[in-house]
C-alpha cells in the first residue's frame, strides 16, 4: 500500500464500500456456503440484513439482552493485526467464525458467520438453552423443533467455511483500500496543480496508487461466480477439488497484494493458469485454453499485473458473447532485444474504430462487473512508462473472427532461477 495513504479515523464501513456490495458478497458468501452470515462496523453494530438467520437467532436477535450478548464478541488485537479468522461459541452455545476487515491496520469491522450446531440435540443441550431463551424472555417456544432446523456441520466444512470468510474478509478489505487510494488519487491531483516543484515525486506517487488500484479491482462478478463455482463443485463432486478451487482464488487474491512492480513471466503465467482454472469451472467445456511460451522466456522480467486485464478482457468482451467453442490461446515471439506475448482469442472480435479508443482509453469507463478500456490502456501505459514509446499493447481483430492483443517488452533477465510455470 502506498506509503502515502493516510487512515482517517471517523471513516466508517459504509464509507469504504457501498453497503449494496456488502450485502451481495454476503448473501452470496451464504448461498455457497449454506451459513448464516452478517457483518458489522467496529462497534459490533450490523451494517447489512443477516442473511440465512435461524430462526431461534432471530428470536434471540430480536431482543434487546440477546442484541447485546451477540455483539459482545471482540476480536482480540492479534486477531486484527494477523487478519485471521476466529472460531468461537457465541453465548447461547452455538458455534460462530468472525473474520475482521483491517485497512492499513485500522480494523473497521468484522464479517460473521455461523449459527452451527456443536452436535447432536439432546436433552441436556435442549434444557440449557431453553433456560438460556427463557432468561432473554422468550417463552411458549418448541426448542427442540428450532434446533432440528439448524446445521450441524463437520469439522472439515467449517474449516472451509474460515478459508472462504478469510478471503471474503480480505476481498473487502481491498475494495476499502481501493477506495481509499482513489481519495488519495483526487487529493494527489489537487496537489500536482498547487505545488508545480514537486510534480515529479507526486507523479511518481499517482502512478503506484493507480497500480495498487488495478490489483485491487477485482470485481464482485468473478468473486460471485467463483464462490457459486466452489459451491456447486462441493455439492456435485468431492472435498479435494473444492480446495483445489480455494486454494486457486486464495493465490490470485494473495498475488494481486504483491508489492513488487516488476516480477518475471512464470509469475505472471502461473497466476494466469489459476485465474483460467477457476473460469473453466465456470465455464466447462465450451473454453479450451492453452499457453504455449517457451520455458527458456520464463525469466523475462515484466511489469506487474500485465496479462490478467487483457485475459479478462477477451473472456468478457470476445467469449462471452459468443456462448460456444470458446479458445483462448497465449504465443510468444522472440526477437533479437524485444519479446512479444500474444493473447489471441476466437470471440466476436472487435470494429476497426474501436480499437484505437481501447489503447487510448477515450472512454474511460468502470462499469458493476469490470474495467473497460481501462486495463488495457493502464497495462500500455505503464509499459511505456518503463520502457519507452518502442513497447506497448497492440491489437489486431477481424470482426466475427477474433482478436489477437499483443503486449511487447525488452528481453530484461532476473538474477538468476528457472523452471517451469
Amino acid at each position: 500500500m502506498p506509503s502515502f495513504l493516510d487512515i482517517d479515523k471517523d471513516l466508517h464501513l459504509t464509507d469504504l464500500v457501498d453497503v449494496d456490495i456488502l450485502q451481495q458478497i454476503q448473501d452470496r458468501f451464504s448461498e455457497a456456503t449454506g451459513l448464516a452470515a452478517i457483518i458489522v462496523d467496529q462497534e459490533g453494530v450490523s451494517v447489512t440484513q443477516p442473511s440465512k438467520f435461524s430462526k431461534i437467532c432471530s428470536l434471540v436477535r430480536g431482543t434487546d439482552e440477546g442484541e447485546k450478548s451477540c455483539l459482545k464478541y471482540s476480536i482480540s488485537l492479534e486477531t486484527k493485526l494477523k487478519g485471521e479468522p476466529s472460531v468461537y461459541h457465541c453465548h447461547m452455545g452455538f458455534i460462530d467464525l468472525i473474520a475482521p476487515i483491517v485497512v492499513a491496520d485500522e480494523c473497521f469491522g468484522s464479517v460473521k458467520c455461523g449459527q452451527i450446531l456443536p452436535k447432536e440435540p439432546d436433552d441436556k443441550m435442549i434444557n440449557q438453552i431453553g433456560k438460556r431463551m427463557n432468561n432473554l424472555g422468550i417463552e411458549d417456544v418448541d426448542v427442540e423443533e428450532l434446533l432440528q432446523e439448524m446445521n450441524l456441520v463437520p469439522q472439515a466444512k467449517i474449516n472451509a467455511a474460515a478459508d472462504l470468510l478469510s478471503l471474503l474478509a480480505n476481498y473487502i478489505v481491498e475494495m476499502g483500500a481501493t477506495t481509499l487510494i482513489q481519495k488519495q488519487l483526487h487529493l494527489k491531483n489537487y496537489q500536482l496543480m498547487q505545488e508545480i516543484n514537486n510534480r515529479i515525486e507526486v507523479e511518481k506517487n499517482l502512478q503506484q496508487a493507480e497500480l495498487k488500484a488495478l490489483q485491487s479491482q477485482m470485481n464482485p462478478h468473478f468473486l460471485f461466480n467463483s464462490l457459486n463455482v466452489i459451491a456447486r463443485l462441493a455439492y456435485l463432486e468431492g472435498a479435494d477439488e473444492t480446495k483445489e478451487m480455494v486454494h486457486s482464488l486464495s493465490d490470485l487474491l494473495r498475488y494481486s497484494l504483491r508489492r513488487e512492480e516488476i516480477v518475471t513471466l512464470r509469475e505472471e503465467l502461473k497466476y494466469i493458469k489459476d485465474y483460467i482454472k477457476i473460469q473453466k469451472a465456470r465455464f466447462g467445456e465450451k473454453m479450451e485454453f492453452t499457453i504455449d511460451v517457451d520455458s527458456s522466456l520464463f525469466r523475462y522480467k515484466i511489469p506487474f499485473m500485465s496479462l490478467q486485464p487483457l485475459v479478462e478482457n477477451a473472456i468478457i468482451h470476445g467469449l462471452e458473447p459468443k456462448g460456444e467453442d470458446e479458445i483462448i490461446k497465449i504465443l510468444s515471439e522472440e526477437d533479437d532485444d524485444k519479446l512479444t506475448i500474444k493473447i489471441i482469442d476466437n470471440g466476436i472480435g472487435i470494429e476497426e474504430d474501436k480499437i484505437q479508443e481501447i489503447i487510448e482509453c477515450r472512454e474511460r469507463k468502470v462499469t458493476e462487473t469490470h474495467t473497460s478500456g481501462m486495463g488495457i490502456n493502464n497495462v500500455h501505459q505503464r509499459l511505456q512508462h518503463y520502457y519507452g514509446p518502442k513497447y506497448g499493447v497492440k491489437i489486431y481483430s477481424d470482426k466475427g473472427k477474433g482478436t489477437e492483443v499483443h503486449i511487447s517488452f525488452p528481453k530484461l533477465l532476473e538474477a538468476r532461477g528457472d523452471g517451469d510455470v
